[in-house]
């Protein structure tokens, strides 16, 4: 399962690039009484979260990808505004 998500990640970076030094991440997140799986893609310091569901996880990295990068090119309304670069630091 790790892999799968490592390779769905890099598979949307490829889609949509992040800024310089940047990457989406996925995390957990409780909607309601749901749990998801959120996807928070960071398109030039936008964050725009994405709830993944089954059908995403099954569909091939390639197909969500295409699907996430359609969805961000239209046109969305209230993205996550992010409050720092979103960058990893060591």
């Amino acid at each position: 399962m790790k892999e799968q998500l490592i390779h769905l990640l890099k598979t949307i970076e490829e889609f949509i690039p992040p800024p310089a030094n940047c990457h989406h991440c996925l995390t957990f997140a409780r909607y309601g009484e749901e749990e998801k799986l959120a996807l928070q893609v960071n398109k030039g310091g936008v964050f725009h979260c994405i709830f993944l569901d089954e059908d995403e996880l099954q569909s091939t990295p390639r197909e969500t990808a295409i699907a996430i990068a359609l969805l961000l090119n239209s046109d969305m309304v209230d993205p996550q505004l992010g409050v720092g670069p979103g960058q990893y630091t060591s």
